[in-house]
């Protein structure tokens, strides 16, 4: 299994610790603001790679200013340490680059206390706030030089420390410086059959036993090699160190030297031999190519240069390019490459008079770049070819860097030892990346089947969720089928009620018009009996005392008879006996008819009354049949209405249910979607 480099931040609040973190991964991994009291409160572990590297990095809360109490903060780092030191582990004191302040001390204090004095050889000290530095036009090494306090620190930590700036983004190479130096210590533990890699050669001074093939007091001759960007003019600067034209030199920001050239020409009496490299960041030749020739100029000035000229132009503007040359000649050829360099600073024309020194003085990267030479630094006009001054004066430097070097040059040992441990490291790299790469796979393979386990957890949920969904709702259906059966019994039992309470309604009010109508027609009858009982008793009357008026009568008739028998002859007697007769004829004939008329106008009224009798009823019959049936359908109209209003409200509420169930189904279909993919971006971020 692949092992990263953990690495531990350390340090108070406010310090720079996430910031530092985030600037190791190249991302925004920890939560990083300014703040007196710690945005940290646990430990924060995030993983990635620099340069091809697997580094683990953990951010710590920052001690005094968190909310644990002391036995917890103990807890926190008694764990961390057990796992970070699980592997290759280095610890990053981190301070700012200000004043040394009491409750800094007091926290370095702490955190050396926490670590035990074992593990202080793995720490080094992180500064931050680079940027401010350079604000101020200062290098580290002045800080450190006017801070006693950091000095000592740094000091009693053997010179362990490296400055970031966090502000930059960019800034890459300040991470790449860092991995080496913190790397060396297990670099001793790689094992090898030589006795060569049994101290890391990147540590190493020159051999015991080298015996330099030139000493100092010789000076026949002189190998120099040049070195630097594509444009800043090595080619001129070898032309004039030779004073003659040997190099291709021409102003453009293309590369004219694709490979290494040598040339030989004798300067001063003495014998020199100068190698052209191919430009730093040649964009029209391969990296790993690039490289290869510019680490052939070793062997072409065999057996070894005696001087690294690293070329600059005095006006260029110092850029994040140009700040990791000197880190890139020194992870091509070692450590000690720069103890054998000097800074050539060219296009001296340009200066008019201002001395280099200011220009130095006024700009702390260049000021830092020639601290790293050692403080030797030349200046050369390649327009003036014939001021020999200018080449003898860096010959005369080359002389005093060698002596103060025990003599000697650069041998092709060191670069061998070099390159042994360059390829030791890319072989390591390779197999940690292999290892990482079979690592990842398995991962990935194992974040596919938890993923794919998931998913079809996740499905089985969702279908049982919808199977009790659909259960519940066919439950619901058919509840809301056995409601809507019963409100339709209701309804027609509503209906049939309403008819029959109307229809009793009718057939009681038709009843009383039925009795009033009765009662009338009795009264009449009443009247008609009068009638019927004066004229049955006139004919009573009549009948029974028919003797006695035909009796009368005829007295009557006598009695005229005899008046008038009386009064006149015999001829009135015979008319008045006459006349009698026809009197009582005719009273009786009178009386016996207007009976007779009487009762045949009693039957025939009353037939008439019988049949506006059965009509009025008949009338009635249909009027009750024709309000029951206009009732009977306002009621069936008004239930259909309130049963279509139900079914509406009904309608909406399911459509709105369903509705709102698409939507929860969408939510949680978006849902499963999320993690799939929130799943797939973490397994795509591992890898």
């Amino acid at each position: 299994m692949e092992q990263s480099l953990n690495l531990l931040l350390l340090g108070r609040t406010g310090a720079g610790k996430s910031a530092s973190g985030n600037t190791i991964l190249g991302r925004e991994a920890f939560k990083s603001k300014k703040s007196s009291r710690s945005v940290t409160q646990d430990v924060a572990v995030e993983s990635g790679t620099v340069d091809g590297f697997p580094v683990t990095v953990y951010d710590t809360p920052g001690l005094f200013d968190t909310e644990q109490n002391e036995k917890e903060i103990q807890q926190i780092y008694a764990n961390v340490l057990q796992k970070c030191e699980s592997g290759p582990c280095v610890f990053l004191l981190v301070i700012k680059a200000d004043r040394f302040t009491e409750e800094e001390r007091q926290t370095v204090e702490k955190i050396e206390e926490l670590l035990g004095e074992e593990r202080l050889e793995k720490t080094w000290i992180l500064f931050t706030r680079a940027d401010e530095l350079e604000e101020e036009n200062m290098t580290i090494e002045e800080f450190l030089d006017e801070t006693e306090p950091l000095n000592q620190l740094v000091k009693k930590y053997d010179q362990r420390c490296h400055v970031f700036n966090n502000k930059t983004k960019k800034n890459t190479y300040q991470v790449k410086m860092l991995l080496p130096k913190i790397l060396k210590p297990y670099l001793d533990t790689i094992e090898e059959g030589t006795e060569i890699l049994k101290q890391n050669p990147l540590k190493r001074k020159i051999p015991k036993d080298f015996e330099p093939d030139t000493p100092v007091s010789s000076l026949s001759s002189r190998r120099i090699v040049l070195l630097g960007k594509t444009g800043f003019g090595k080619s001129a600067s070898g032309n004039t160190i030779l004073g003659q034209r040997q190099f291709n030199s021409v102003m453009r920001m293309n590369a004219v030297t694709s490979e290494c050239s040598v040339a030989h020409a004798t300067v001063s009496g003495r014998s020199v031999s100068v190698v052209d490299t191919p430009g730093f960041f040649d964009t029209q030749m391969k990296t790993e190519k690039l490289m290869t020739e510019i680490a052939r100029s070793v062997y072409i000035s065999s057996p070894g240069p005696h001087a690294f000229i690293i070329v600059f132009p005095v006006n260029m503007r110092f850029t994040e390019h140009e700040q990791q040359i000197p880190q890139m000649i020194e992870m091509m050829f070692g450590e000690e490459v720069l103890k054998y360099s000097i800074i050539l600073f060219t296009h001296g024309d340009l200066l008019k008079g201002k001395c280099v020194e200011k220009l130095i003085e006024e700009n702390c990267r260049l000021r830092d770049l020639v601290q790293q030479c050692g403080g030797r630094f030349h200046v050369f006009n390649n327009g003036d070819v014939n001021n020999r001054d200018q080449v003898n004066d860096l010959l005369q430097k080359i002389d005093t860097m060698i002596e103060q070097n025990g003599g000697g040059h650069y041998s092709n040992e060191m670069y061998e030892d070099a390159q042994k441990l360059k390829r030791k490291e890319e072989e390591q790299r390779e197999r940690e990346e292999e290892e990482r790469k079979q690592q990842e796979e398995k991962q990935r393979q194992d974040e596919e089947k938890r993923r794919q386990e998931e998913i079809e957890r996740v499905i089985k949920v969702t279908e049982a969720e919808i199977r009790a969904e659909m259960e519940t709702k066919l439950k619901e259906d058919d509840e809301r089928k056995q409601q809507d059966k019963q409100r339709q019994d209701e309804i027609e039992r509503v209906i049939k009620e309403s008819g029959e309470k109307i229809r009793a309604e009718m057939e009681a009010k038709l009843k009383k018009k039925e009795n009033k109508k009765t009662e009338e027609e009795d009264g009449a009858s009443s009247e008609n009996k009068k009638d019927d009982k004066k004229e049955t008793g006139f004919v009573k009357f009549l009948s029974k005392y028919w003797r006695h008026i035909l009796s009368a009568a005829l007295m009557g008739g006598l009695v005229g008879a005899g008046v008038g028998a009386g009064v006149g002859a015999g001829v009135g007697a015979g008319v008045g006996a006459g006349v009698g007769a026809l009197v009582g004829a005719l009273v009786g004939a009178l009386v016996g008819g207007t009976g007779c008329f009487v009762q045949k106008r009693k039957e025939e009224r009353k037939q008439k009354e019988e049949k506006q009798r059965q009509d009025e009823e008949k009338r009635s019959q249909e009027e009750i049949e024709r309000v029951i049936k206009v009732t009977e359908v306002e009621k069936r109209a008004e239930m259909k209405a309130k049963l279509k209003s139900e079914q509406e409200r009904f309608m909406v509420t399911r459509q709105r249910e369903d509705d709102e169930r698409k939507q929860q189904d969408k939510q949680r279909q978006d849902e499963i979607e999320r993690v799939i993919r929130s799943q797939w971006i973490d397994s795509e971020q591992r890898l």
